[in-house]
């Protein structure tokens, strides 16, 4: 899939893409970058969604002795919109 960049830096997301991943107009995203060329865009998501979606995700039982610790701040990130 191919797009192009506009004189003001946007880029038009193809329809058959934003259906595919669920994204609305006028929803934010949080635009990313992986430290290798790629770009990701994450939906940023409603506090309360997020923290619908990890109830009972993490307890002593399903935590994994190798999991690497992360600081909640940094979790919140993934639902507050970009500066």
């Amino acid at each position: 899939m191919v797009t192009r960049i506009d004189d003001r830096g946007r880029i038009l997301i193809p329809r058959d893409l934003r259906e595919k991943l669920g994204l609305e107009s006028g929803q934010d995203v949080r635009v990313d970058t992986d430290g290798h060329g790629n770009i990701i865009i994450h939906p940023v998501l409603p506090v309360e969604e997020f923290l619908d979606s990890m109830k009972g995700v993490i307890n002593e039982t399903t935590r994994k002795d190798d999991a690497e610790p992360m600081d909640p701040l940094d979790i919140k990130l993934m639902w507050e919109p970009s500066p």
